[in-house]
């Protein structure tokens, strides 16, 4: 299993840029007289983030891209850059990414957990 890149290789999201959710998938049923039914598809509960750098070198952002594309479809460990609890995630979406300057970059991902 991968790992995300070390902190050495890769700036830590900024952290008001970091989001986070709980996701419990749920099955919902209609019926007549406009009443619903819903209930959880799973006991478990999943984390989702969004992750995000205002200003991030170009070799950076390489060294994220090259993660990224090694990594979509495969599940990797990441550290909770606040908790520092390990978690196995798997990318979602895409990586979104902006030019600041020359040499900078904004960037935005999303991983979720397995």
């Amino acid at each position: 299993m991968a790992s995300w890149p070390s902190v050495n290789s890769l700036s830590p999201p900024d952290y008001n840029g970091l989001t986070e959710e709980n996701y419990i998938p749920m099955i919902q049923s209609e019926f007549e007289g406009n009443y619903m039914q819903t209930r959880p598809r799973a006991t478990r509960v999943r984390k989702r983030w969004n992750l995000s750098w205002g200003v991030l070198p170009e070799a950076e952002f390489q060294t994220l891209q090259l993660f990224v594309n090694t990594a979509t479809g495969n599940m990797f460990g990441w550290t909770h850059p606040v908790t520092t609890s390990v978690h196995t995630c798997t990318i979602l979406g895409y990586l979104n990414s902006g030019v600041i300057s020359p040499g900078f970059r904004s960037a935005k991902i999303g991983i979720g957990e397995i």
